[in-house]
């Protein structure tokens, strides 16, 4: 902001813009409306025309604008020869190079007001223009941007992955937090290698994701940390592809009444069955039985290993003869009982629960849990008489799989070569200002910025607040090539927040904070040809299906939330089906998104405290754009982002309501030599 002395009076401005023309030897041409000298150097005031400066953010998808310019001038004589000389041709290089431009009012120390670059220049024989562009450091960039030696694209990955457990004890394969690595076309030492996204990592162990029962599943053999091939850092895939042990719960079972508690994960609820043979006469037996029939996953590997975990109890009333009632599973028992009383499995522990009983069922196609009682006559003339009941609380399968190296050696090497990706849990890149791990999105873009663009390791402004305000997690992995302009808006309308370079060519963060402080407080005297007007009734956002955590393997995601304010869509009159937003984030994983709905108010809410709670904060109801021209210079320093007040403002009211307390963020600012435009949206 510059320092105006109070001989600066409200509609007393004189405006002059300064043009730096930066070339490749360090030197410049300088250009103005009018000629003035400043800092040692004059400013030619040879231009002709009056162009405009437009900088913009957009709130709804979280990004900036900057508009181009061009200026005219005449060939005027420069050091002794046509200017045009000067700026083509000779040996100073001016097209693709920096041009800042300065404004000073009233003969006050100038102020940038916009960078750019210098991209044509053009002659029609006495007058030259000059077209400059609001160019960008991440324009022309791609990413990934380096191959390995066989032409794959080396993955970028960012964000806290989970490997899944492995080894001889057996598992729950819970984690899905897990990123892609690409087929290298290249095998050594019976292994298959694939692109890993960093330098060695100990977490580095590749999975098979086994689409049949969605599970990703780390190879056995396979080593922890990568291994340099072909240019870049790898993972092997074990040419066995030996998965195991793992366990799982099966998918199906009928047969018991709730059979479904049998696999639901709740060990506190059980599926039941009763059994009540007919009394059997002397020398006679009767036996009755109820079957829990259990499905077994097919996976894409052969199946060398099955047992079978169940956590149960069988009840057996004696009544009179030889009888008895036990739980058997594919006709081995696991447990039973011959008098009044009950019996529970045990033995082993799973996933920290204990009373677990074992058999092995390698071979079957499906698992049959019989509860069976058995009633026997016996002498002299004792009539058989019982009945049984079972409880399963939970089933669990103990899988291991691997190809048939043995007797089917060439189909195995096959069926491996063919595996495009695993899937690893190794955490994805360190941030590259401190090395400290990227776990949140806004870390990511910032460091896409320094890495991939050449920003400085300088903190950006706002950068504190931000990181403050946002503890918005990522995982977010890319292994085909995508514009770096694309993945930055990407996370930015995902994490909430806009980057920009300010007019002096600063980087800057800008986003609603949950508390936001008041840069300036304008009042009538400030501001002329005022307008006022409700935001559009489009522009609402009262209701989003959000899809986030994005599955690493398949074209879907784990999480899928439908977020609504009621009180909003009630007092618009929105219909059920009007006005419903369905995204799909493909870097957001936390914090998890509230189903806001009539017993949850999103209004009550902080902005940052999930993706929804932060754009229905701004488009969640209708509310006010103010749009004028400052016509006092004090405020010729408004920059986009800045947020503003208003006092002693003619109208008194805005449509009814007070002035008093409405903050407006300024999302437009249009510069013309002598005039400054704004547009400031209610937050």
């Amino acid at each position: 902001m510059p320092n105006f002395g109070t001989e600066i009076n409200t509609g007393n401005i004189s405006e002059n813009w300064l043009f730096i023309l930066n070339n490749d030897n360090s030197g410049a041409v300088h250009l103005s409306f009018k000629d003035e000298m400043y800092n040692s150097n004059f400013y030619h005031g040879v231009i002709l025309n009056k162009p405009s400066i437009r900088e913009s953010v957009d709130l709804a998808n979280s990004t900036s604008k900057s508009g181009n310019i061009s200026i005219n001038i005449p060939d005027f004589s420069y050091q002794g020869s046509p200017i045009s000389e000067e700026l083509f041709g000779g040996s100073n290089h001016y097209i693709n190079q920096v041009v800042s431009v300065h404004s000073t009012v009233n003969g006050q120390t100038p102020i940038q007001i916009g960078s750019f670059r210098l991209i044509d220049i053009s002659s029609d024989g006495t007058k030259i223009s000059i077209s400059m562009t609001s160019h960008r450091p991440w324009d022309f960039i791609s990413i990934p941007q380096d191959k390995t030696e066989t032409m794959v694209h080396i993955p970028i990955s960012y964000g806290d992955y989970t490997k899944n457990p492995y080894g001889t004890s057996s598992s729950f394969l819970t984690s899905k937090d897990l990123y892609p690595c690409p087929n290298i076309n290249h095998s050594f030492n019976d292994n298959i290698y694939f692109a890993y996204a960093k330098s060695y990592d100990p977490d580095a162990k590749p999975h098979y994701y086994d689409s049949n029962i969605d599970q990703f599943i780390p190879f056995e053999d396979s080593s922890d940390s990568t291994s340099s091939l072909v240019d870049a850092n790898c993972v092997g895939m074990p040419v066995d592809m030996e998965q195991g042990y793992f366990l799982i719960r099966p998918f199906n079972c009928s047969g018991w009444s709730d059979s479904s508690y049998a696999i639901d994960t709740d060990i506190s609820t059980p599926a039941t069955a009763t059994t009540d043979p007919d009394v059997a006469g002397e020398a006679e037996t009767t036996t009755d039985e109820s079957r829990l029939v259990i499905d077994v996953p097919v996976l894409d590997t052969e199946l060398t290993e099955l047992y079978v975990y169940v956590k149960g109890e069988i009840t057996h009333n004696d009544i009179s003869g030889n009888t008895y009632t036990s739980l058997r599973v594919n006709d081995s028992t696991m447990i039973t009982r011959s008098s009044d009383g009950t019996s529970s499995t045990g033995g082993h522990t799973i996933n920290g629960n204990s009373g677990y009983s074992r058999i092995d069922a390698f071979g079957t196609s499906s698992i049959d849990i019989n509860l069976y009682t058995s009633s026997s006559g016996d002498q002299p003339n004792i009539e058989g008489d019982s009945d049984g009941e079972g409880k399963i609380y939970d089933v669990v399968l103990q899988l291991k799989a691997k190809n048939d190296m043995v007797d089917e050696k060439t189909a195995s090497y096959e069926k491996a070569s063919k595996v495009s990706m695993v899937y690893t849990g190794g955490d994805g890149l360190a941030n590259s200002w401190d090395a400290s791990p990227i776990t949140e999105i806004h870390e990511a873009h910032r460091d896409m910025l320094i890495r991939y663009a050449g920003l400085s390791t300088d903190t950006p402004e706002n950068w504190a607040n931000l990181d403050a305000d946002k503890d918005w997690s990522i995982r977010w992995w890319a292994l085909e090539e995508v514009e770096l302009k694309e993945a930055l808006e990407q996370l930015q309308y995902e994490g909430g927040f806009i980057f920009r370079y300010r007019a002096d060519g600063t980087p800057q963060y800008i986003h609603i904070r949950d508390t936001n402080t008041t840069d300036y407080t304008l009042s009538k005297y400030d501001v002329a040809d005022l307008t006022i007007k409700p935001t559009s009734f489009s522009e609402l956002l009262t209701k989003m299906e959000v899809s986030y955590e994005k599955h690493p393997a398949e074209n879907r995601y784990l999480t899928t939330k439908t977020a609504y304010a009621d009180t909003a869509r009630t007092n618009w009159n929105i219909r059920a089906k009007e006005n419903v937003s369905q995204v799909s984030l493909d870097a957001y994983v936390a914090p998890a998104i509230t189903e806001y709905d009539n017993s949850t108010d999103v209004a009550s809410s902080s902005p940052n405290d999930d993706f929804f709670a932060y754009y229905y904060n701004i488009f969640g109801d209708i509310k006010t754009i103010v749009s004028g021209k400052i016509v006092n210079p004090k405020y010729y320093g408004l920059d986009v982002g800045d947020m503003i007040e208003f006092e002693n403002m003619y109208p008194e009211k805005i449509f009814g309501e007070s002035w008093s307390g409405k903050q407006y963020m300024i999302t437009t600012l249009q510069r013309t030599l002598g005039v400054l435009t704004f547009e400031s949206r209610e937050i």
